[in-house]
């Protein structure tokens, strides 16, 4: 069996890392689609097929779950103009944007990551989440301590005070101060050009599964 990613993938992201520059890119674009582009896609192929086992619905066209190669550099001080790094997003296709949790995959020249979440969900939407947590926050406790260690706390950007209309002392509080919620673990990344690492991913969404299931749910409260 063939790795679903090459070698030849990791070593374009090494160059363009110390090359990353416009003219450098356009120099070695068809070695960015030849070892890059179209490797990454083959990828994202191999893990919505582990995804269709998983949850068919967050299966998601490789065209549209992978990450763009340009960086967006209007609000950044870094002025490079490419990322060196593949990243993918799966969401569930059958719920508006912002509407559902969803599972991603990444890695780079610094290491590989497999994680889960609902990454800043719109006003109408992270409501109806808060209000799911917090009559659920038992369940939501439950189905973090089953997942493995290395996933580490679930993480995302907060504010500092509970929200409300909920009381500050309201005992998922530390929850209901979430924007947005995602948790990952990391991976080798010498795994990522090996046969292993699709079914890495797959197993990890395994794990993560009951924690989207659980985002999902409360964000499909919302947006009526």
């Amino acid at each position: 069996m063939t790795a679903p990613f090459p070698v030849a993938g990791l070593d374009f992201l090494r160059d363009l890392s110390a090359n990353n520059t416009k003219a450098w890119f356009q120099a070695n674009r068809k070695r960015y689609e030849r070892e890059l582009k179209l490797p990454g896609r083959a990828l994202v192929d191999a893990v919505n097929c582990e995804l269709s086992a998983i949850s068919p619905s967050h299966v998601t066209p490789a065209g549209k779950a992978i990450s763009r190669i340009n960086r967006d550099i209007r609000f950044s001080k870094d002025k490079t103009p490419y990322n060196v790094k593949l990243w993918a997003g799966f969401h569930d296709t059958t719920r508006p944007k912002g509407a559902s949790a969803g599972y991603y995959f990444g890695f780079g020249l610094d290491g590989a990551g497999v994680g889960a979440g609902a990454w800043m969900p719109p006003k109408e939407f992270i409501g109806p989440l808060r209000a799911h947590i917090a009559e659920h926050h038992a369940e939501l406790e439950a189905v973090l301590a089953a997942l493995p260690g290395e996933y580490g706390e679930l993480d995302g950007e907060r504010y500092k005070r509970v929200p409300k209309p909920f009381p500050p002392d309201h005992p998922a509080g530390e929850w209901l101060k979430h924007k947005g919620f995602h948790i990952r673990k990391e991976l080798p990344l010498e795994l990522v050009a090996t046969e292993d690492f699709v079914p890495a991913i797959g197993q990890a969404f395994r794990e993560l599964k009951p924690l989207v299931d659980f985002l999902g749910a409360g964000l499909a409260r919302g947006g009526g």
